[in-house]
């Protein structure tokens, strides 16, 4: 079998991950400095990696930091984008799944989250809800990582892969 020279479709990972060692430094600045910063290049050039590799940096440089990845490559509708960014930012700044479900509880005055807990070594949680109250209120949502960053004495970055894909959506604006 022949050996390929590089990882495609996946994230590349330690000896798999080579060069970009002045990319890596600037976005672990970027990370650790609160810069919004967009990455843009052709598919298959590996953002989705140099983003993985300087958020594992960033986050050993600064133990406050949390970095939240977002994927938005099957997510089609605004319904799904609210639920992910809720359980993605309480993923990220929970250590274990009753402090989710603690966050998950308090975090939201307006919104009555539905909670579900995969009980196998990942231990991931799943967060909905009802969509007319997301409606109603919103920013319940696209401010729960700054409302958590608060109360935990945190700096939260969001990492949103696939971003073109909120294009998609019935009303994106």
């Amino acid at each position: 079998m022949e050996e390929v020279p590089f990882i495609y479709g996946k994230i590349a990972i330690g000896k798999d991950f080579c060069d970009r060692e002045k990319e890596t430094t600037y976005l672990v600045q970027y990370f650790t400095s609160l810069i919004n910063t967009i990455i843009i290049s052709p598919r298959g050039w590996g953002k989705s990696s140099l983003v993985n590799k300087a958020a594992k940096l960033a986050m050993v440089q600064d133990s406050n930091l949390r970095i939240c990845h977002i994927d938005l490559f099957n997510v089609r509708s605004k319904e799904h984008f609210y639920s992910l960014l809720a359980q993605k930012v309480i993923a990220a700044t929970s250590t274990k799944w009753e402090e989710a479900i603690e966050s998950a509880k308090s975090f939201f005055s307006h919104l009555v989250p539905k909670i579900s807990i995969v009980t196998d070594s990942t231990n991931e949680v799943s967060i909905d809800f009802d969509w007319e109250e997301v409606k109603r209120n919103p920013d319940e949502v696209l401010d729960l990582a700054e409302k958590i960053a608060r109360k935990k004495g945190l700096k939260i970055v969001i990492c949103v892969d696939e971003f073109q894909n909120i294009a998609e959506f019935t009303d994106p604006d």
